[in-house]
């Protein structure tokens, strides 16, 4: 169970927004960034609890923000999820090594992110599907 935001940091915009529908269509509250910088300057405002990160992203690679991400001393504890097109078992590994909790292969299925998220915290309806 997800209690605060879940932020989803995703270059691609189509991607990053179904991401924010469905995410939203199942009661989540949604931050969406296209850039991990931007994400990582959030962290202190947002207070995400989890977060959903593409491994391809420009610049720093999302294997680089979740490990930035562990270093935050009020983040070490959020939900971190890899989103990538990689699904070798070296890609799962280099995502846990990185401090991923789930390693999720594009295109993902949708039904396996709203149960790794579960539902918000407080919510009084089950997810739509």
């Amino acid at each position: 169970m997800v209690p605060g935001p879940v932020l989803v940091i995703e270059d691609d915009h189509d991607a990053r927004e179904m991401l924010r529908a469905v995410l939203e269509l199942n009661g989540h509250t949604v931050i969406v960034m296209a850039d991990g910088v931007e994400g990582l300057e959030l962290l202190e405002t947002a207070r995400p609890q989890a977060a959903v990160i593409d491994i391809g992203l420009p610049g720093p690679t999302g294997h680089e923000i979740a490990r930035r991400i562990r270093e935050h001393p009020g983040s070490r504890t959020m939900l971190l999820v890899a989103l990538t097109g990689h699904g070798l078992p070296g890609d799962y590994q280099d995502s846990i090594a990185a401090g991923f909790d789930h390693h999720l292969v594009k295109p993902i299925d949708l039904d396996a992110l709203i149960r790794i998220l579960g539902p918000p915290l407080g919510a009084t309806r089950p997810p739509a599907r």
